[in-house]
């Protein structure tokens, strides 16, 4: 996910969190960092998009390089045969 979209992902969580918004600001009453902790270790539980976003395109890479039979690979790899050789991506 770009960097702008976390960020402003995780601006919407905080200010749902902490009551706050575009023109107010409120005080914080706890770092982020606890807010992210899991809840047996006393935080909240709330996610760290950055930290989701990279396992999530980690196990998209693996995916990609272990699984042979799959369609969305097959069509993923055509498309970019196609670019590299100056054609326009199948759809």
């Amino acid at each position: 996910m770009p960097r702008k979209v976390r960020l402003r992902l995780e601006k919407i969580q905080k200010d749902f969190l902490w009551g706050g918004g575009a023109l107010v600001q409120k005080p914080h009453l706890v770092r982020w960092n606890m807010v992210c902790l899991e809840k047996k270790k006393c935080g909240l539980g709330a996610r760290n998009l950055a930290l989701m976003n990279i396992a999530l395109l980690s196990k998209w890479n693996w995916r990609f390089a272990n699984e042979r039979e799959v369609f969305w690979k097959q069509s993923s790899v055509t498309s970019m045969v196609k670019r590299r050789r100056g054609g326009a991506p199948v759809q």
